[in-house]
């Protein structure tokens, strides 16, 4: 028997999953309970692999901001001589954007080759697969944090900043919590369909240019169009980042999307991975 069926062999041995569905259960709450207790020691980890992927370089996780804002730069300059705007118009509003989508499409690109990239971590005795997912979120929300300067001086320069700017930090705690089950799934899913990945990239393209990043939301006017917005997920994670620090009051509406979005996320999640959890090592 090979080294690999070895430890496959060993890990379902030591797993209680196969006992039937409360033992399914119990070793979800397991693995949810160890990565609660140690949840300071999986962040200190991911900000590891974030410090190792830029070792001796001078400004690190910045190059992605930088290159965004390069982007944005350029495009707020060609969108001010196609749609006669001033850059301080619009360059606050596409940079907050772009730079937080950047977070959201990079944490569900990865999560979709997690497993199989991490063969031989989840395939050690007792592997928690909650980590690995919780460590890649973690790792794209710190190369994010490193940009919350930059955008602040965009943003405060152009536009100025005030008081509401504060609910961007509950904002970015809820879209967080509504990309780690997302993100939980879709790492499940690509481990039993490879195909996943790839669909994961090609979604996220599209997606950019359908949620509003590039341009504003009532542009669309009050037709059919405005429902490009109101069933685009994406869109209330945006929002509940970029509208505080735009000075917008807080949208109850949305939210309370994004609270019920979390919610049913945590749902399909924990059931998937309650399920799927001990075979997850036979398909990577």
């Amino acid at each position: 028997m090979s080294n690999k069926l070895k430890q496959q062999a060993k890990f379902v041995s030591n797993d209680v999953g196969f006992t039937g569905t409360r033992g399914r259960w119990s070793s979800a709450v397991t693995d949810i309970l160890e990565l609660l207790t140690n949840l300071k020691y999986h962040t200190f980890l991911a900000n590891q692999e974030v410090v190792n992927r830029y070792y001796r370089s001078v400004l690190g996780p910045l190059w992605m901001t930088i290159g965004t804002l390069t982007f944005v730069i350029g495009y707020a300059t060609l969108a001010g001589f196609l749609f006669k705007l001033s850059i301080a118009e619009v360059i606050g509003y596409i940079a907050t954007g772009a730079v937080f989508w950047t977070f959201i499409s990079s944490a569900l690109t990865e999560a979709a080759f997690l497993y199989p990239s991490s063969a031989s971590e989840a395939t050690s005795d007792r592997t928690n697969f909650l980590a690995l997912s919780y460590k890649v979120l973690m790792r794209n929300l710190i190369a994010f944090l490193h940009a919350i300067p930059i955008i602040l001086l965009v943003v405060g320069y152009f536009q100025g900043l005030t008081w509401w700017a504060l609910l961007a930090i509950p904002g970015t705690i809820l879209a967080t919590l509504i990309l780690l089950p997302l993100s939980l799934i879709i790492s499940i899913l690509a481990a039993r369909f490879r195909d996943i990945g790839q669909l994961t990239i090609t979604v996220t393209q599209f997606m950019f240019y359908m949620t509003p990043i590039l341009w504003k939301p009532e542009t669309l006017g009050n037709g059919m169009g405005q429902y490009i917005v109101i069933f685009n997920p994406f869109y209330y994670l945006i929002a509940l980042v970029r509208d505080p620090l735009m000075g917008n009051k807080p949208d109850f509406m949305i939210w309370a999307v994004s609270a019920g979005i979390a919610t049913f996320g945590f749902l399909i999640a924990t059931l998937l991975y309650t399920r799927f959890r001990t075979r997850i090592i036979f398909w990577i």
